[in-house]
């Protein structure tokens, strides 16, 4: 906007508390990036546990407490018939008013409705979206059921993130190399549940 305020405040996150959701490769990565912050994290996986030093574990059925007056949320869990549609009304509301969410995981793991009710409701609320409910990469035209970039408190991104020079060699090596390890009788690295 033209602005270039040096005086503004920002948010400290040393000593905040953050819910990380899902601990792949991503999330425990955000999990060490945030505790180097000074963020407590609260993680949430499949099995309610972790080797990580985080303040707390808790499965999925579990979700209420790591996200129970979070300052930070942030998504990183896979879509799958568990997690779609996941965080909603009531699961937003158990976030501080002034949190910030964070999806880098699929956008239908958040209910585009309740989200953006709640920005909506809750200024103080922020959002930083790197994945859509409707975009190209999911055979579509980018759309919004609502209108997200008329809110002060969203920054989005075009789910671009990991495109970066070398990231196609990378990934088809990844898989040759899984491929490589089922051949030898060895389990896969990286197994997603399915998507539905």
């Amino acid at each position: 906007q033209g602005r270039f305020e040096q005086s503004a405040k920002n948010t400290r996150l040393h000593g905040r508390t953050a819910a990380v959701i899902g601990l792949g490769a991503i999330g425990t990565r955000v999990t060490v990036l945030l505790q180097a912050l000074g963020v407590g994290v609260r993680a949430v996986n499949r099995s309610g546990s972790t080797r990580l030093p985080v303040q707390r574990c808790c499965r999925l059925d579990e979700l209420d407490a790591a996200l129970a007056d979070a300052d930070i949320a942030v998504v990183c869990i896979a879509l799958n018939a568990e997690t779609l549609g996941r965080i909603g009304r009531r699961e937003l509301a158990l976030l501080r008013p002034d949190a910030i969410l964070v999806n880098v995981s699929r956008a239908a793991v958040v209910q585009q409705d309740a989200l953006f009710e709640h920005l909506s409701a809750h200024p103080q609320f922020r959002a930083g979206l790197d994945v859509w409910w409707d975009e190209p990469m999911h055979g579509g035209a980018f759309r919004l059921g609502h209108p997200f970039f008329d809110l002060p408190n969203v920054v989005g991104s075009p789910h671009n993130s990991p495109m970066v020079d070398g990231i196609m060699t990378d990934l088809a090596l990844a898989a040759a190399a899984n491929i490589a390890r089922h051949l030898r009788g060895e389990p896969p690295q990286h197994v997603a549940t399915s998507a539905m």
